[in-house]
């Protein structure tokens, strides 16, 4: 709410970032849910490790997460989106002796404080499906 207020009041624009990973049942069927738990973990520390202190992180249940990206456009949001998929998909982690790949899909939405949360956060969800359509090699859906 904060970071909305902000980029109303002084004009500027944020952006959102909504990470969903994929396959986590995969993970959680093959190696257990204690394995699921540490990739979840692992996305987590990705995420933390690789955006700016300014920048807000946080799970948003099950196996979603979302980044505010304070005074950043669009157009950063997605590069930073691309750039955190790459690195989650290039580091994989090691569980129990196994080694563990996780993929993740993202979605990014810009704002400038005219919109609620939950507005926001729809719309970056709506790009994250269209993230994840467009990885199967699924046509959008219109």
């Amino acid at each position: 709410s904060r970071v909305i207020a902000f980029a109303e009041r002084y004009h500027s624009t944020s952006s959102v970032l909504y990470f969903d990973v994929n396959g986590m049942k995969k993970i959680n069927d093959t190696h257990g849910h204690a394995a699921g738990d540490a990739a979840l973990n692992h996305v987590a520390g990705l995420l933390l490790t690789h955006l700016r202190s300014s920048d807000t992180v946080g799970r948003l249940g099950g196996d979603e997460f979302g980044a505010i990206l304070h005074q950043a456009d669009i157009e950063t949001a997605k590069i930073k989106g691309r750039e955190l998929v790459d690195s989650i998909r290039e580091t994989p982690f090691n569980y129990a002796g196994h080694e563990i790949s996780v993929d993740i899909a993202f979605g990014a939405f810009a704002f400038d404080g005219h919109r609620s949360a939950d507005e926001i956060l729809d719309h970056a969800d709506k790009e994250m499906y269209a993230d994840k359509r467009r990885s199967r090699g699924d046509a959008p859906i219109r």
